[in-house]
């Protein structure tokens, strides 16, 4: 990795709102099996740590445990994903609508509740 590499990782870590994450994971009681349960933040830190790296060595994207990590262009993201939804011209290409991932209405509702409350 090099220097420059290394100082935009560093920039997401420093700039990114694990905190928020860690709330809503716990909110909707977002289990990793990799935690055994619903990971606290420093767990969070890492794995979005791993997946970045992973980005910058191969370029391209990787999306695991609600998490999307992007290097193209000597440009670096992370987002943390809760919903995606995808339209193609083409009308013989599904689209790969997400919805909430699964999550059902309750879980929702508490999350939006938590979120207002901090």
């Amino acid at each position: 990795m090099s220097e420059s590499q290394q100082k935009l990782l560093d920039e997401i870590m420093d700039g990114f709102n694990f905190s928020r994450v860690a709330d809503a994971m716990d909110s909707l009681r977002w289990v990793w099996f990799s935690s055994g349960g619903v990971p606290c933040e420093s767990e969070i830190r890492v794995a979005a740590r791993v997946l970045l790296s992973q980005v910058i060595l191969n370029g391209g994207n990787v999306a695991t445990g609600g998490f999307k990590a992007e290097y193209i262009d000597g440009e670096l993201s992370l987002a943390f994903m809760l919903d995606e939804y995808s339209a193609f011209e083409d009308e013989n290409q599904l689209p790969s609508n997400t919805g909430m991932l699964g999550f059902s209405q309750e879980d929702i509702e508490d999350l939006e509740e938590s979120i207002k409350l901090k």
